[in-house]
């Protein structure tokens, strides 16, 4: 009887040991999955920020390039 007593004993020392490390292991992934999520929001923030910003920097420089094709295009021609 206390042999069976002592083997129940060690096999649920062993089994909380691996469920623990388990669930441990899936605590640490789940805040490590919402560091992730954090860091990925953010980083999709910045890359749509630095996409708005170089669409209005092409903008800005092709309404240029045109305007000044524009006028170029229609001043009169130099005569002798």
């Amino acid at each position: 009887m206390r042999e069976l007593l002592l083997g129940v004993i060690v096999v649920g020392v062993l089994a909380g040991l691996v469920i623990g490390r388990h669930t441990e292991r899936v605590r640490r992934n789940y805040k490590d999955y919402g560091t992730a999520k954090s860091a990925v929001s953010k980083y999709r923030q910045t890359h749509m920020d630095s996409l708005k910003a170089a669409s209005g920097r092409i903008l800005v420089w092709g309404a240029i390039v045109v305007f000044a094709i524009f006028v170029f295009l229609n001043l009169p021609a130099a005569r002798s």
